[in-house]
């Protein structure tokens, strides 16, 4: 089964608390290429490039950031 959007925008706004836009991308980006497209697991493949998709789109898209600080408040309100 492949992530789901709300999946890969988790996945994203946890790279993004660790290292930059940039950084996370071209670690993602080497996974892309170094893993996806190698591997014979299709949802693996298609996870790796759905995050790797919304990265790109986080390099210039502002409605992006505030999607991510939107689920970073939710997710600080849900554990307090």
């Amino acid at each position: 089964m492949v992530t789901t959007t709300t999946e890969s925008f988790q996945i994203v706004a946890i790279l993004l608390r660790y290292m930059s836009k940039k950084r996370a991308y071209k670690m993602v980006s080497d996974m892309d290429f170094e893993i996806a497209d190698s591997t014979e697991n299709n949802s693996l493949r298609d996870s790796i490039k759905m995050v790797r998709g919304y990265l790109e789109e986080a390099g210039f898209n502002l409605d992006f950031d505030a999607r991510l600080e939107r689920m970073e408040r939710e997710r600080h309100e849900h554990h307090q």
